[in-house]
């Protein structure tokens, strides 16, 4: 009994999906036709076509809509989040120098790059910021310049500003090695006791480099670099190095020292890539001095056998 019960209603259900839904279909379709000639109206031919198409414009304008909806949200959503953002003062003080004791290093979206962060930077200090990307180089500026807040623990800044005066689209006015050489003359007039330069240097040639740095120590200014140059070491005295893991180093810089160790690193590098070729060439020279030996080894038989006759 149970299986024919489940029997009349698989072919109940099938006959409804199959036969029943596309009469339906049929009946909506031909209304207009036999509407109109039942209201003694000429029947239009279009009316079905549009009946047709019409679900395909009315799925283009659900697709808009929730294009909208969805643009609408993440909008209220970064409203929301930017409202939410208060700045705790407690956690930052202004004075003569640069110091992160216990801060959390840690984005906008909340993702956590250092746990605690803890260096200071007095005047007449040089500290180069190094390590791979997205390990928080930029990020310590950002937050350092007060456009992520400091949630946690506290952040000593030096209280120097430097404005812009005048608002023009500098992406288009001046040369990228342009910018970074007025950036530099506005440092240069403005004197703060820290600067914080991001790859400031990377579009002007060596020479230009080492002068506009050499400048800056001129100056009195103590300068907090990411730079990815050895050249620019040795004008550091002090390393904060991160791995991109949540770990990270603090401690004094021997440039020298340090670049020993990057030109041997290099050396070792340029060897462990001949390694292969290298091998590939003793494997050939091995073929040819067997080669060589067979050759000579049958010749001296020959020579052998032609002296006994």
């Amino acid at each position: 009994m149970e299986y024919w019960k489940k029997a009349v209603h698989e072919i109940a259900q099938t006959f409804i999906v199959k036969y029943f839904w596309g009469a339906a279909g049929l009946v909506l379709c031909s209304a207009p036709v036999f509407i109109n000639k039942y209201w003694g109206e000429e029947p239009d031919p279009s009316a079905s076509d549009r009946l047709i198409y019409s679900r395909r414009y009315l799925l283009q304008v659900v697709g808009h809509a929730t294009r909208v909806a969805d643009l609408q949200d993440v909008l209220y959503k970064i409203k929301s989040s930017k409202n939410s953002i208060v700045k705790d003062e407690g956690n930052v003080s202004y004075g003569d120098e640069v110091t992160f004791k216990d801060v959390r290093l840690v984005t906008p979206a909340d993702v956590t790059l250092i746990e605690k962060l803890n260096f200071s930077i007095k005047p007449g200090q040089h500290l180069l910021i190094a390590g791979p990307n997205g390990s928080g180089k930029s990020s310590l500026f950002r937050m350092l310049g007060g456009l992520w807040p400091c949630k946690e623990e506290l952040l000593t800044s030096s209280n120097d500003k430097n404005p812009w005066d005048s608002v023009r689209n500098w992406s288009e006015e001046l040369s990228v090695g342009a910018q970074q050489r007025l950036a530099m003359a506005r440092l240069y007039y403005h004197q703060p006791k820290f600067a914080v330069l991001d790859e400031c240097t990377s579009a002007v040639s060596p020479s230009m480099e080492q002068f506009m740095y050499k400048r800056a120590q001129e100056l009195g200014i103590s300068l907090l670099s990411v730079a990815h140059r050895p050249a620019l070491w040795h004008f550091h005295n002090y390393l904060l190095k991160f791995d991109g893991k949540g770990g990270y180093f603090f401690g004094e810089l021997d440039a020298e020292k340090r670049l020993r160790f990057e030109e041997e690193r290099l050396v070792l590098e340029k060897n462990l890539r001949d390694v292969p070729v290298l091998k590939e060439r003793l494997a050939e020279l091995r073929k040819v001095s067997n080669a060589q030996h067979l050759r000579y080894e049958k010749s001296h038989k020959n020579l052998t056998e032609l002296a006994s006759h």
